[in-house]
């Protein structure tokens, strides 16, 4: 992960079994790991995952704009019988992901180049985006960092790419955080951006369809 670029797991689980998690966020993936606070003796229901390196104050984390972290890509993992059978076997785990805007220079960035709707900063462009949940994670409903979340960041970043390397050296001071922000979407998208842009070419897409 780039310097300026963190990274960040929260564990979705219902409701029922929400007091198995009651930290908010982690640095590592979730394993697997037995809740022992449930009663049932029937293994298979005390199973559940379990983060490692606790973020226990998410908000005031996300809400500091004056450390060196630019962007917070945060990562959903669902607690369900089968992530957890996955993690037990040592296989990858299914997550859904929001990247977000944490420092005052990225804010500021993404708000002087977006040519489009996103969530930004609470207070600025009044015809963006409404406060909403996040499409893909459900615990984000009741976040107040939510209105710095990018969304849809892979539409946005295909569009936005060449506007912020532009804006990095127009003002060189943005260019660390913007550089480490376009690493991470270039190898965590690149491969959709190409095929899109071959579409491009051969005229199957056009811009406005996409």
């Amino acid at each position: 992960m780039p310097s300026h670029v963190d990274l960040l797991y929260i564990i979705s689980c219902n409701e029922r079994n929400s007091s198995n998690h009651p930290i908010p966020a982690f640095r590592l993936a979730p394993i697997a790991s037995i809740a022992s606070a449930l009663p049932s003796p029937d293994k298979r229901l005390r199973a559940h995952l379990n983060g490692k390196v606790a973020v226990f104050d998410l908000e005031a984390f996300m809400e500091d704009d004056t450390d060196d972290v630019a962007f917070v890509v945060i990562r959903t993992v669902e607690c369900s019988e089968a992530s957890v059978t996955m993690a037990s076997a040592g296989g990858p785990l299914r997550w859904t992901e929001d990247i977000y805007m944490k420092s005052k220079v990225s804010k500021y960035a993404m708000q002087q180049i977006a040519k489009c709707q996103f969530q930004p900063s609470p207070g600025d462009k009044p015809n963006s985006y409404p406060l909403q949940a996040s499409t893909t994670t459900a615990v984000h409903t009741t976040i107040p960092f939510i209105q710095t979340r990018i969304d849809p960041a892979d539409l946005f970043f295909f569009h936005h790419r060449q506007l912020l390397r532009m804006y990095a050296l127009e003002y060189p001071e943005s260019k660390p955080h913007i550089d480490d922000l376009l690493d991470y979407v270039d190898n965590r998208y690149g491969v959709e951006f190409a095929e899109a842009e071959r579409s491009f070419e051969l005229g199957l897409v056009t811009q406005p369809t996409f």
